[in-house]
């Protein structure tokens, strides 16, 4: 007789997934609400503030079709917005992939096509060459980047729906001798 295992769901999280640092903000917002959580350029941003930021993030994230698994890429300097851009992407289940701003244009083209990115959010720093990116992107049947203009002065979000095969990684493994 074969035992077949029954899985059941809750709306408790995964014992792996109770420790993830989204948990750690929510406590932190609730216990140690106006304290400092980052402190950059003479700014203090408070375990309050910085859920608030990283929940109404996640929101327009969220209604730019953004959910589990999707790939968000992020090209800013360092700065906080960078912290709330990955702590939002990771709320939705999204995954962050992070671009280094010293990049050209066709680097940034291959990692933003490589990584199936849905959106790309960048600073003063990232928006230039998101921008080149964007030209430098192949262009998959049915989809048309659009640059959404910037909402305030610190960040511009670029949207697409491309989404190109992730390529799958071989690996090769040799039979290990031993040493003469």
């Amino acid at each position: 007789m074969k035992h077949v295992h029954q899985i059941e769901f809750s709306d408790q999280p995964h014992r792996a997934r109770r420790s993830h640092w989204m948990n750690h903000v929510e406590r932190h917002a609730a216990t140690l609400s106006d304290r400092a959580a980052i402190r950059f350029d003479g700014s203090t941003t408070t375990w309050t503030e910085l859920r608030n930021r990283v929940h109404a993030l996640a929101r327009a994230l969220s209604s730019r079709g953004i959910g589990f698994g999707d790939r968000v890429a992020i090209i800013t300097g360092n700065r906080p917005e960078f912290i709330e851009t990955v702590l939002a992407a990771n709320l939705l289940g999204a995954l962050a992939v992070p671009v280094n701003f010293r990049l050209t244009g066709p680097e940034a083209a291959y990692i933003l096509a490589d990584s199936g990115a849905k959106v790309a959010i960048g600073d003063e720093l990232g928006t230039p060459i998101l921008l080149a990116a964007l030209k430098d992107l192949p262009e998959s049947p049915g989809s048309s980047p659009s640059p959404t203009p910037p909402t305030d002065s610190s960040s511009t979000a670029t949207s697409s729906t491309r989404r190109t095969p992730r390529r799958r990684l071989r690996y090769r493994t040799s039979p290990r001798t031993p040493p003469p």
